[in-house]
């Protein structure tokens, strides 16, 4: 595999070592350093990932394969727009449903679920400790993969290779960006990829998927805030257990 950025795909791929390169210096980080600054660390690791996917998307626009036609493409159907928008919900949930599962069944095989890098369940739920704090990163994270994998790589690959072929590149690098996250979010995120790539096909007009994005990003939200909730009943408001 070349090692060079010339492609919206390349960049993509090439984005995957430099996130393990920076996941492990944060790991050591970690193990030089006192161990309060554990928590720290790992909850910036989303961080991380924002700061690589737009870094990402800088050289992706900087080699010019960020064309308009990769965020609505030309001859557009009302009709087929309609029928996406209808798919949106559905589309959120299922992969939101197979991370939950995946997460369940791996649950207590502390090794997979944390996909060989520690305190990966950390560093997503970190994250739910504050709506704004969720929020910024949730919707920053959505454009950003948004724009580079059912933008640029999904039109790139489409126009080359096929739509069928660009659905499967798009899924399997999406899931793997996610790592760092644990299997359950690599799986999910692989169901997600291909799902809000179809709804980019469809439609043609990359706020379709971007909507289903930003409801599976909702869906996680609340199950974070319920499962912190329910970890510290104390300090539950009074009439809000069927929140």
């Amino acid at each position: 595999m070349a090692l060079y950025f010339t492609s919206a795909l390349k960049v993509s791929i090439n984005m995957l070592p430099v996130l393990g390169v920076l996941m492990f210096g944060l790991r050591r980080y970690v193990a030089w350093t006192s161990r309060s600054a554990m928590n720290l660390a790992y909850r910036d690791a989303a961080l991380v990932y924002v700061g690589v996917l737009y870094a990402g998307l800088a050289i992706v626009w900087h080699i010019g394969a960020l064309p308009v036609r990769a965020f609505a493409y030309p001859h557009l159907s009302p009709w087929l727009i309609t029928l996406g928008l209808v798919l949106v919900l559905p589309c959120a949930i299922a992969p939101y449903w197979l991370e939950l599962a995946v997460s369940r069944a791996l649950r207590g095989r502390s090794r997979l679920a944390a996909s060989g890098l520690a305190h990966a369940r950390e560093s997503a739920e970190s994250l739910g400790t504050g709506a704004v704090r969720f929020g910024l990163v949730a919707v920053a994270t959505a454009v950003g993969e948004e724009t580079l994998f059912r933008g640029a790589v999904l039109h790139e690959v489409t126009v080359h290779r096929g739509p069928l072929l660009a659905l499967a590149a798009v899924s399997v690098i999406f899931g793997l960006h996610h790592m760092s996250f644990g299997v359950p979010a690599i799986a999910g995120k692989m169901l997600g990829g291909a799902l809000w790539g179809m709804l980019m096909l469809l439609t043609g007009v990359i706020a379709v998927p971007l909507v289903a994005h930003l409801l599976f990003q909702l869906l996680v939200y609340r199950r974070m805030a319920r499962t912190r909730a329910q970890a510290t009943p104390a300090a539950r408001v009074p009439g809000m257990a069927a929140a």
